[in-house]
Parts: C-alpha cells; structure tokens; sequence
C-alpha cells in the first residue's frame, strides 16, 4: 500500500468534478464546440449517433522559436527509458472515444502548447465543429446460433463439471425462492462454450465480428482483423458466452471458481502521476487479473493487438480502447473444490436468511493504517459520513491500534458488548491485514463478513490459488468481499471506496442500490475513464468476489431475533432417557426457523461443565455424510471421531444458530 500527500486532495476532487461530468451532444450532424484549453472534457453522444469527425472553425495561437524538448518513454515489451531530443510534433486537439454502460462518450483534449514544424505552439483558443452521423441499422444475428437471445435466466453461474452439482443442487433453487430478483438460472460449464463454434472469435459474439455482421459489442471498423488467436482463448469465449447472456436479458453472473476453474483475463495498466495527488508510476503494472473483462463488454480491450490487453492511454506506450461502462453485474467465487463451494453457500445463506440478524448485522469496522503501518484516521475523514446512521463502529470510527491487533476477537464477537462485525473496511497494507485477520474457523460459520480492502495483493488470484481472499473465502468467515489484484492507493483507493459507499448508503445518488456489485460497477465506471493516472489502474484490478446479485439487508435498530426452540425427537429410533448401544447414534431434533445449522453438546454432566463432544456448526454442507433434513426433523449421526465410550451415561443438549437451546 502506498500513500500520497493529504494536502493534495483538494487537487483531485477539482481534477475529477472536470473530467466526470459530460455535456449531452444534440441529434444534429453539426455542433459547434468551443473546448477549454488545456483540459480533458467529456461529451455524450447521443443514443442512434456515432462520433464522425471534427472540423476546425476557428484557431488563434502564438507561435515562438522552437526549443529542444526532452521526451521521456518507455518501450513496449520493457521498462527500458528512451530519450528522444527533438521537438515532437502534436495535434492541436486529441480525442478518443470512450463506452460507459449504454453510452459513448468523445473526450477532447485541447494542450496548452504543443510543438509544430520545429516551433512551440501556444493555444489561445480553438473552435471546432464536432460531426455526428447516424449508426446503420443493426442485422440480425445468425440464425445458426444454438442459442435465443431473446430468452436468458436472470443469473448464470460459469464452472466446470466438479463444482456444477454443487451449485445445482445447494445454490439454485434456494437462490431462486430467497431473492425476488431471481425467477431463473442456468448453470453451464466451460467445456459447453469452447466446443461452441458460436463463441469463437469470428462467431457471432466474437471480436472479428462488428456491428453491420450483426455483433452490436463490436462498432463498425473496431473487429479485429490480425493476431486472431490473442481473441479465441478460453477468456475471450466466455465473454462472448456473457455477450449472448446479457443480450437475452441475464443481469448477474457467478464465475463459479477460481483462476483453475475460470481463467481471468490478466490486464495491463499501466499508470502515472499526471493527476496531482493520484500518486506514482506504474510502467511496469502489466499483468493482474481482472474480471472488469467480464462485466464490460464492448470492444475487444486489445485494439491494438499486442500481448497485452487493457492497456491505460499512458506513459508514451500503445493504448487499448476500453470499455469503462460495466454491461452486466460479475461476481467470483474463489474455490475448487465441493466443500469449498458448500462453505461458501452457507455463509451466503446465513446472511441472506438474517438467521443471525444480532446486533453484528449493524456492526462495523473501518481499519485504516498509513505507509508506515500506523493508524490513521485519513480514510475515516473521508469515508465516514457515507455510511448510514445505524450503523454502529467499533471506537465510534477508526479503529485504535490495541484494536487492530484483536480484530479476530472483535469479528467474531468475543470482545463485549459486541456480538460481531459483519462490515469490515481495511486501508493499509495487504500483509498486515492477512495476519490480524483471522476469524476463528468454528465461529465464522456463525457470522458471515463482508470485507473491502485496499490492501496490495490481498486479492491476487490470477497467479496462484493461495491468495489471501482464497484463503478468507472459503475457509474463514466471509461471504463476500472487493479486493485488489495488485496493488492499491491511499487516496485514490479511498476516493473509489468512498464512492462505493455513496453508491450503497446515500438514497440521493442517482444511482443508489444495496446491491454490493452494481455499487462496485458505479464507482468503477464514474472512477474508470481517468486514465491518466492511477485510478484507472485500480478500478480494473479491484475485483467483486461473491454473489453478484446479493444485496445489503437492512435491520431495524431494536429487533430482536426469535425462534422456536429445537426440540430432541429420538435418539436411534428411542426415546430420551433409554438405554442404546451404538457408540455413534443418530440424534432426532425438530427444525427451527430460519436456521440454517445448529450447535450439538454431549457432556458427562448435567450441567455441561464436562463437554464430551462440542460441535457449533452441523450442516449439510459441513457434515454430508452424517447429516439428513426433511419437512420436520433434523438427523444427525454423530461422526466416528466423537465416538461414544460404552456402559456410561450422557446428557445431550441442541440450540439452533439464533441461540435458542
């Protein structure tokens, strides 16, 4: 994690109130713009009209004696600087055309100066004439698809055939019958979409096909046309598939693995301190993964068909055309196994269903270190007054260093008078978090976090599969989480969480959601055209991991969670208080409400001060074989490591997850 100077805060929010707002282009063919010298600003294209070209109606400048300038870049395929002592000829504007979600935008940049013919040109004011034309009318797709676009589940789950009964039989329906949003959902491996022609690169959602074939993602003039290989990997076919899925009406997809079961695209960003206060240079920033490739969906992200893909109009190296505008909501779980899969759906259920809905469903965290490993409270300044009033945080704002170092305790609700942290906000460094944040494995099945780091590398799962958000998800406490693949940012990280939060918590944003991915995408796509320097380089290496489509619940300040008491059944097929002779019975309780697992004791007295067996998290996802459910009655066998001792007598107690025994 690195850090900027405070004082240069002021200096970007006046940077991006410049950049971020467009001003809306009207459907004529002619429009006269007088732009402002020496600043990037933005117009919207409207929708049916493609940017054509510009004409110069006016331009007044001074010219003076040419000087020697010295231009510093980077080569391509290294960090090797070069210098160049000649004067570089400029053109009095640039433009490019940049995609946020349904919209295009023309960013027109008018320099101060610039060198012309061996002389120094100063800008004094430009005029131009901006020509729009109207986009052909779009052909239909090949009849030869397999698929109907017109015809798509809400929710797509991507994995491969180990992991695909898993979310079949445990996530699917229950998904469909716990969230209104979600009346559908197909789930496919990725063997089906490579062996499919149609999600090749010349097939009807593939990067060689533009908009007059038929492939709306693709504008005229943009479909790749070399290095076709670079567009027909594994990656590539799967944005097709997610292409045809959003076009059918899909709005959330569950990448259902990690980098072994669903590649991401590795990115290059490469990024700069032109902005003041963005803070440092990265020429070197060229392979991170990011599943931003995924949720945005227009152009190919490698324009220029070199080995790097999503590359920052930066440091004097070639540029990408980028979709910043996310097209539909990605999430990713990080597992590849059965358990991990099951582990992660019931930490998901139990914070969907509220079967814990504490005090800890309110509690919050915000954890915010400086360069040199200190607590600061910079990021709470700034984050603080996003959040909602009934949200309760741990000392009131910024956690104190004492604090920090107990952080397992606090989460998982060992620390009174707090039952537990749900929401936990890290600023700082990677490493540090990974080691004070280690909820205890039996606790954390009882209290799912959602956890947002800036920390470097916490999610750096596109080079191995032993990344610390691999390690938080499936085996600790979390459901979900945003975290970055690479490296973060004090104050550009902050103002990109910050947005976040307005998107989440603040009912007066335009684009106000609970929906923990849709906020992520808002504050990439308001965050991500700034390519220039360092905030397009953290917005495509944050990723979303968890359910896409799962929202923040709300609770009321005062409730109280209530349940019926589980209630002992029979103990192998007899009743309580019966002699029985198998030293692994299966005990019979009643279901309760809302509970998704229970907490089973055996001791040798009756007051349970002696525990004989002691297990808080029986469910079928952690106990298959020794687990069984139906409309009334739990089963539970007591598994061969908690075997009995013959010829004594025990006392056996059950209390479900809301505490009721």
């Amino acid at each position: 994690m690195k850090n900027t100077n405070k004082s240069l805060i002021i200096a970007i929010m006046i940077l991006l109130s410049v950049s971020v707002i467009a001003t809306p282009i009207k459907n004529n063919d002619q429009i006269d713009i007088t732009p402002k010298i020496g600043t990037a600003t933005l117009y919207q294209i409207p929708t049916g009209y493609k940017f054509s070209n510009i004409e110069i109606l006016d331009h007044t400048y001074e010219a003076i004696a040419a000087i020697t300038p010295t231009v510093h870049y980077y080569t391509t395929d290294s960090t090797t600087e070069i210098e160049i002592h000649e004067p570089v000829s400029e053109s009095v504007y640039t433009y490019d055309i940049i995609k946020k979600g349904i919209h295009d935008y023309l960013r027109l940049y008018v320099p101060a100066s610039y060198f012309s013919k061996k002389q120094k040109i100063t800008n004094l004011h430009l005029s131009l004439r901006i020509h729009l034309s109207k986009l052909p009318e779009i052909k239909s797709f090949s009849t030869q698809s397999i698929y109907e676009p017109q015809s798509f589940p809400d929710y797509l789950i991507i994995t491969n055939e180990t992991l695909w009964s898993t979310y079949n039989t445990h996530f699917r329906e229950w998904k469909i019958a716990n969230d209104p949003k979600i009346s559908s959902m197909k789930i496919t491996n990725i063997s089906n979409i490579t062996s499919d022609p149609t999600f090749w690169v010349n097939g009807s959602y593939g990067d060689a096909i533009n908009t007059s074939g038929g492939n709306s993602w693709i504008p005229n003039d943009k479909q790749i046309t070399s290095n076709y290989s670079l567009f027909n990997d594994t990656q590539a076919q799967i944005r097709n598939y997610i292409r045809l899925a959003q076009l059918g009406g899909c709005e959330y997809v569950l990448l259902g693995g990690n980098k072994d079961v669903v590649p991401p695209r590795m990115a290059c960003s490469y990024a700069m301190d032109s902005c003041p206060g963005c803070g440092g240079s990265f020429y070197n920033d060229t392979s991170h993964a990011s599943d931003m490739y995924y949720s945005c969906l227009h152009y190919s992200m490698n324009n220029n068909t070199n080995s790097y893909f999503m590359e920052n109009d930066c440091c004097s190296s070639p540029y990408d055309e980028i979709d910043w505008g996310y097209d539909i909501c990605v999430g990713r779980i990080l597992v590849d196994t059965p358990n991990e899969v099951k582990s992660w759906i019931n930490k998901t259920q139990n914070y969907t269903l509220g079967s814990l809905q504490g005090n800890y469903h309110r509690n919050a965290i915000v954890a915010a270190k400086d360069s040199g490993n200190a607590i600061t409270n910079s990021t709470w300044l700034m984050i603080g007054d996003e959040f909602p009033s009934n949200i309760t945080f741990l000392n009131n704002q910024n956690i104190t260093q004492t604090q920090w170092s107990d952080i397992p305790n606090y989460v998982d609700g060992n620390n009174n008078p707090y039952d537990g942290f749900n929401l936990i906000f890290h600023a700082g460094h990677g490493g540090t978090l990974y080691t004070n944040y280690q909820p205890g494995l039996v606790t954390n099945d009882l209290l799912p976090n959602f956890l947002y780091t800036e920390g470097c590398n916490s999610a750096d799962f596109g080079t191995d599969t032993t990344s610390r958000m691999e390690g938080w998800l499936p085996y600790n406490c979390l459901f979900a989480g945003i975290s970055n693949s690479a490296s973060g940012w004090f104050t550009a990280s902050t103002y990109y969480v910050e947005e976040m939060m307005r998107q989440m918590f603040n009912t007066t944003t335009a684009n106000y959601t609970l929906n923990f991915c849709k906020a992520h995408n808002d504050a990439r796509e308001i965050y991500g055209h700034q390519t220039d320097c360092v905030f397009g380089m953290i917005v495509k290496e944050t990723n979303f991991f968890g359910d896409p489509a799962l929202d923040y619940i709300w609770y009321d300040a005062g409730f109280t969670p209530t349940a019926e008491t589980p209630q002992f059944i029979s103990i192998d097929n007899n009743s309580n208080g019966t002699t029985i002779t198998n030293t692994n019975p299966t005990f019979n309780w009643s279901i309760t409400v809302n509970t998704s697992q229970y907490w089973f004791q055996i001791s040798n007295t009756s007051d349970f001060t002696e525990l004989i067996v002691n297990i808080s998290n029986i469910n079928n996802y952690t106990y298959p074989s020794y687990y069984f459910a139906n409309e009334t009655r739990i089963s539970f066998t007591l598994p061969a490591a908690n075997s009995l001792t013959t010829y004594k007598q025990y006392y056996t107690r059950v209390k479900s997850n809301l505490g009721d025994t």
